[in-house]
């Protein structure tokens, strides 16, 4: 992950500055030490919030494929040498992986109050996750139910 630089949001115009900076050169505007402090902080969870979201939607697809494209011979292989699901067990994993990730998504910052326009389109493509990839692991276990019997 990269680093962030936290700078402050002048209340009035919303121009970024330093963080020890007293008052906006644009309009003029004091900025109380404490709101500087806030709103640095407030700045860099919505950067880190957006930029997790997006790193975990922007390896979705590819990776959706590859679980679905492995699942098939995983399966094919199981039932052909096996007789029954022994491998497809690992197909579960890299599904838990990302479901993982995403939860641990919501509890860092889903929930957090503050938000730009910006963490709000994070929070829809984190959504967006969560509808591809549950879906997925449905898939996945009722595979293991129905060859269970």
């Amino acid at each position: 992950m990269q680093s962030i630089t936290p700078f402050a949001e002048c209340p009035n115009c919303r121009k970024l500055l330093e963080i020890e900076s007293t008052q906006c050169p644009e309009c003029r505007e004091l900025i109380p030490e404490n709101y500087a402090v806030l709103s640095a902080i407030t700045n860099v969870l919505n950067t880190e919030a957006c930029n997790l979201a997006k790193e975990i939607r922007g390896s979705d697809r590819i990776m959706a494929l590859v679980v679905l494209g492995e699942s098939l011979p995983v399966y094919w292989i199981d039932q052909s040498v096996f007789g029954s699901l022994y491998l497809f067990w690992l197909t579960l994993v890299p599904t838990g992986m990302k479901l993982v990730m995403i939860a641990v998504w919501y509890l860092r910052f889903g929930r957090f109050p503050l938000g730009d326009t910006n963490y709000l389109r994070a929070r829809k493509q984190i959504l967006g996750s969560v509808k591809l990839w549950l879906p997925i692991l449905l898939l996945q276990v009722a595979v293991i139910v129905a060859n269970q019997r």
